[in-house]
């Protein structure tokens, strides 16, 4: 995997996460925050009930046509009861459906004067209420559809904008680094051009930005003309090493060919020098 795809795969996975973090987050407060809502709600209705109770303690048929009359206000699903101080249920509005409870239920309560729980889709509050004359706990339970509509519809918007949030991502992300690094790839087709036939390659700096890629690419033509400075001095010094070679070999030559004609006694000899020296002066011109 090259630079590239690594740099934009980090990239993109960095904000999927980032993102499916902040969204967890969102949710999670949300549904706090709608939880306490409707426990604010419930404790509302619960303590509307009580007061009704202490003001008109004289009838339960009153007290009752009263707490009806307050259903207006009333929540989805929603089921009351209500006991006093020896546990008996003075007020009820139940149906079919029950609210599941215990004694022990109501000791809680009048230890810690209010608890909240679930029991399926429903939720339940209940609060103990100390009052002068007369002690009462409370239980309403009600299903808050409306609240759990509204963080499901978040919870919607929230994927489809992720989907597209994180395409955008992962495109863009791939998209910058590629033209970030774009001179990344001109350095590696220059360089594999260069040999010590092609000395005069550079790279072109584009802008007046210091950044990584520009400094790589001044150190790299300051190399070259340093390499190309080297290639030159070698030459020079081939070439002065020739020459230093060639002049005393071009006189050997021209001697012993002057002594071949006036020796004919070791002409052998001499051939054989003359050979050799010729020999030797090809082989620096190599």
């Amino acid at each position: 995997m090259t630079i590239k795809s690594k740099v934009s795969l980090y990239i993109s996975i960095f904000f999927t996460l980032l993102f499916c973090i902040v969204s967890i987050f969102i949710v999670k407060s949300f549904s706090n925050f709608r939880q306490e809502e409707f426990e604010g709600r419930l404790r509302e209705r619960a303590m509307s009930m009580i007061k009704l109770l202490v003001e008109f303690d004289d009838g339960v048929g009153d007290i009752k046509s009263k707490i009806d009359k307050t259903k207006i206000h009333e929540l989805y699903n929603e089921k009351s009861l209500v006991f006093d101080p020896n546990y008996n249920l003075i007020y009820s509005n139940m149906d079919d459906e029950q609210i599941k409870w215990s004694k022990s239920d109501l000791d809680l309560l009048k230890r810690d004067q209010t608890f909240f729980k679930k029991e399926g889709e429903n939720e339940i509050y209940g609060v103990f209420y100390d009052s002068d004359n007369k002690d009462y706990f409370a239980l309403i339970s009600a299903n808050d559809s409306t609240g759990k509509r509204k963080v499901n519809y978040l919870i919607f918007i929230i994927i489809i904008s992720g989907i597209a949030f994180i395409s955008a991502s992962w495109l863009v992300s791939f998209y910058l680094v590629k033209n970030q690094l774009k001179p990344l790839d001109d350095f590696l087709s220059k360089v594999k051009s260069i040999n010590n036939l092609n000395q005069e390659t550079k790279l072109e700096i584009t802008g007046s930005d210091k950044n990584e890629i520009n400094l790589l690419g001044i150190e790299f033509n300051y190399m070259i003309d340093r390499i190309r400075e080297g290639f030159l001095r070698q030459k020079e010094f081939i070439s002065h090493v020739s020459h230093e070679f060639r002049t005393p070999l071009a006189r050997m030559s021209a001697k012993i060919e002057n002594q071949m004609t006036l020796d004919s006694t070791s002409e052998a000899f001499l051939k054989n020098i003359f050979k050799d020296t010729n020999l030797l002066s090809e082989l620096m011109d190599s």
